[in-house]
C-alpha cells in the first residue's frame, strides 16, 4: 500500500487514518501488507523511492495507491511503469474529491487510469462522475469503520434544556466551523436565557488558531476544546444532542466524522455538498442543509429545540442501524472479493 501512513500530528488527517485502518483490517484477515509511507515525501524522496522499489520488486501481487489527487498525479506514472516491468495488479483507492477537478486538465492521467486494474471509490456518485469522464473501471466500496464497543449513547434533550452541539473535524475554514458558529450565535441572540452550546474539537494548526479565536470572540456558549484522543471520541460525542458539519471543503467525499457520530446515535446536521447525501439521509439520520446558508442552519436548530422526544430517539436509532453498512465484515468482504476473485 502506497500512501500517507504517518501518525505525526502535522500529517494526521482523514487520509492517514483511513489508510492505516484499511491496512490493519487486511492484516487482521491474514493478508500481508507492506506500507510505503509517502507522508512528507519531499523531505525524503530517496527513502520513499527505495521503499517503493523494495515493495514492488518483492513479488507483491497487488499494489494499492491510496492517495488524494496530488499523490495520484505524482505516483501514477512511475507505478504504471513499474507495473509494466513487474506485472503486479495496480489499483487506485481514491481519497478526496479533487481528482475530479484535476482529471479534465490532465488527459495523461485519464489515459493511465483507464489502464490500471481498478479504481475504488467511497461513494456511488463519485463512481458515476468518473464514468462520465470515460473511466469505467471504478467500483464503489464504502467507507470503513471498525466495530468498537460503545459504552455511551447520546440521549434526547429534556424539555426546556439547552441543545448541546458539537463540531468535530480538522479546523480549516472550508470545513464550515464559521457557519456553525454564526448559526449558533444568531439563534442565541434571540434566546439568551437558553443558549445553544457549541463545542469545537479538532486538530487546529497555529496558523488557524488565531482565526478561530477571533471567530469565537469570547462567546461563553462557544468553545474550542482541543483535539480528541482516539479513545475519547465516542464518550465525548455521546454528551451532545447534534453534530454540526457545514463543510464546503473541496476535497470532501465521505467525512469519517459522520460515522463516529452515528456510532453513538448522534444525528448530524450536514451541508448538502458533494456526496454528503450518501452519508446522511435527510430526516432519517440527520438533516441536509444548504451550503453556507447561515439562516437555514439557524432555523433548523431553532426547529430542533421543539423536536418530540420519540422523533429524536428514532433519528438516533437510525444512525446506529445505518452504521452496519460500514462494518468491517461488510466492507472488507467486498475488498477481498474484488482483489482475489474479481467479483462483487
Amino acid at each position: 500500500m502506497v500512501g500517507a501512513f504517518s501518525t505525526e500530528e502535522r500529517f494526521l488527517g482523514g487520509e492517514s487514518v483511513k489508510n492505516n485502518l484499511l491496512a490493519d483490517e487486511f492484516e487482521t484477515r491474514g493478508v500481508a501488507v507492506t506500507r510505503v509511507d509517502t507522508a512528507g515525501w519531499r523531505d525524503r524522496p530517496v527513502a520513499v523511492a527505495r521503499g517503493l522499489l523494495r515493495a514492488v520488486s518483492g513479488g507483491e501481487r497487488t499494489v494499492f495507491l491510496c492517495s488524494a489527487a496530488p499523490g495520484a498525479a505524482i505516483g501514477l506514472p512511475p507505478l504504471s511503469l513499474l507495473r509494466a516491468i513487474f506485472g503486479f495488479r495496480l489499483v487506485y483507492l481514491v481519497v478526496g474529491y479533487k481528482i475530479l477537478d484535476l482529471l479534465p486538465r490532465r488527459p495523461d492521467l485519464v489515459w493511465l487510469l483507464k489502464r490500471i486494474d481498478e479504481i475504488y471509490l467511497e461513494t456511488e456518485g463519485m463512481r458515476r462522475d468518473l464514468a462520465g469522464l470515460g473511466l469505467h473501471n471504478g467500483t464503489h466500496i464504502p467507507n470503513l469503520r471498525p466495530r468498537v464497543a460503545v459504552a455511551a449513547r447520546t440521549s434526547p434533550p429534556d424539555p426546556g434544556q439547552s441543545l448541546r452541539t458539537v463540531f468535530f473535524s480538522r479546523i480549516v475554514k472550508t470545513k464550515g466551523v464559521d457557519v456553525a458558529v454564526a448559526a449558533v450565535r444568531a439563534l442565541n441572540r434571540g434566546q439568551p436565557d437558553r443558549p445553544v452550546v457549541l463545542d469545537i474539537y479538532g486538530n487546529c494548526q497555529p496558523e488557524e488558531r488565531a482565526w478561530l479565536e477571533q471567530l469565537i470572540d469570547g462567546d461563553p456558549a462557544i468553545s474550542y476544546c482541543g483535539q480528541l484522543p482516539s479513545d475519547g471520541i465516542h464518550p465525548t460525542l455521546a454528551r451532545y444532542h447534534y453534530m454540526l458539519f457545514p463543510s464546503r471543503y473541496e476535497g470532501e467525499v465521505f467525512p469519517g466524522a459522520v460515522l463516529e457520530a452515528h456510532a453513538v446515535g448522534l444525528p448530524v446536521l450536514i451541508s448538502d455538498w458533494h456526496y454528503n447525501r450518501e452519508c446522511v439521509e435527510d430526516g432519517e439520520t440527520g438533516y441536509l442543509l444548504p451550503v453556507r446558508d447561515v439562516e437555514a442552519w439557524t432555523e433548523q436548530l431553532r426547529a430542533l429545540q421543539g423536536l418530540p422526544r420519540e422523533t429524536y430517539e428514532r433519528l438516533s436509532m437510525q444512525c446506529v442501524t445505518n452504521l452496519e453498512r460500514y462494518a468491517p465484515d461488510q466492507v472488507m468482504g467486498r475488498f477481498l472479493n474484488r482483489l482475489f476473485q474479481g467479483e462483487d
